[in-house]
């Protein structure tokens, strides 16, 4: 599974991606002089672009002011100020946990970073936000979860290609386990939520939750 982010070095992009970015018949039309084309198929191109030739490179390509700016926050201040970033995750946290709760309704409990145990032998994982569904709420105990839980929901504020690899790893762990389901909050790139569906064995990205479909999440 390719990175879920864009890094900084050029990653390997899939055919289905590669034409899925791209509007139909691949070509693009105008009406009355302007695009048309959606804001979401831009976005999905644009990011297939900075995968494909990768972030440091992609800066390469912007307006010097842009440029100096990015390189400057991604290089020097990865976090512009760690008490504002902190804020402002808590603040996205509070948030979707609130709607998760209104939205859940009988259908089970959302839990807001809680000690994981996928099995006693695993190591413990504090992911911000987790879903038990309705059949499963006694694998939920006093001391946090035992047991593989329904959805699993990770931030990403971090541009750190090691912070990618972490959620990538335990991606790689809750597929093993059969978590059926992931979000990765992306707060630094594209502040997206990327939804993920265990299916034939491997995530594969989804445009609506199974747990929570038609959510509608801003931030």
């Amino acid at each position: 599974m390719g990175n879920l982010i864009p890094g900084w070095d050029p990653q390997e992009i899939s055919y289905e991606e590669y034409i899925d970015s791209f509007p139909k018949d691949g070509e693009w039309k105008y009406n009355n002089g302007d695009l048309d084309v959606s804001v979401e198929k831009i976005r999905r191109l644009i990011l297939m672009l900075i995968k494909h030739i990768g972030l440091f490179r992609f800066i390469e390509f912007l307006p010097i002011p842009s440029r100096n700016e990015l390189k400057d926050f991604f290089l020097r201040h990865p976090k512009l100020s760690e008490g504002r970033n902190d804020q402002e995750k808590l603040k996205v946290l509070s948030e979707l946990f609130d709607i998760l709760n209104k939205k859940r309704g009988r259908r089970g409990k959302v839990l807001q970073r809680t000690s994981l145990k996928l099995n006693e032998k695993e190591h413990v994982f504090i992911p911000d936000i987790v879903f038990v569904e309705k059949s499963k709420v006694n694998i939920i105990k006093g001391d946090g979860i035992h047991g593989v839980p329904s959805l699993i929901i990770e931030l990403f504020e971090d541009p750190s290609i090691t912070s990618s690899e972490k959620i990538e790893d335990n991606m790689e762990i809750y597929k093993g386990y059969g978590v059926n389901e992931v979000w990765v909050v992306d707060m630094l790139f594209t502040r997206t939520i990327f939804k993920y569906a265990l299916k034939n064995g491997s995530y594969e990205a989804i445009e609506d939750s199974s747990y929570f479909p038609e959510l509608v999440f801003s931030f």
